[in-house]
C-alpha cells in the first residue's frame, strides 16, 4: 500500500520518512484498531522493499519465481512477508483473546521479524 500526500500538482507518493512520520502520528492520535495494525504492517513491508529499490513488497516478491539476478532477494522477501503477517496475526489473536494488552503501532512493528537478505 502506497501512502500519498497532497501537493499543488496533485497526489504524490510519500517518502519513507513521511510515511514513518505519518505512522507515528497515527499511533499517537488513535487507539489501535485491526485496520490500523494491518495498514501499519503493510506500510512497513512496503517501506522495507522501497529501501532496496523495489516499488513495494509485491514488486520485491515478484522476483522470487523465476531465475534472475534478484531471485534470491525476492525469495527472502516472500519468506519475510509471510513471517511478518504470521506474527502480526498471532499478536492480534493474543490481544483479542485477552492474553495481552494491545501494543502501540510502533511496539507492534518492533515485535515483527526482521528482513534478512543474504
Amino acid at each position: 500500500m502506497t501512502l500519498y500526500r497532497a501537493t499543488a500538482v496533485g497526489q504524490v507518493p510519500m517518502t519513507p520518512e513521511e510515511e514513518a512520520e505519518f505512522l507515528e502520528e497515527q499511533a499517537a492520535n488513535a487507539a489501535p484498531t485491526v485496520a490500523a495494525y494491518t495498514n501499519a504492517v503493510q506500510t512497513h513491508l512496503d517501506m522495507q522493499a522501497r529501501a532496496k529499490n523495489y516499488d513495494d513488497i509485491v514488486s520485491a516478491c515478484s522476483y522470487a519465481g523465476a531465475p534472475n539476478p534478484f531471485q534470491g532477494e525476492g525469495q527472502a522477501f516472500v519468506k519475510w512477508r509471510g513471517d511478518v503477517w504470521a506474527k502480526c496475526y498471532a499478536i492480534m489473536a493474543e490481544v483479542q483473546g485477552g492474553q495481552r494488552p494491545a501494543p502501540s503501532i510502533p511496539d507492534l512493528i518492533a515485535e515483527l521479524p526482521e528482513l534478512v537478505l543474504s
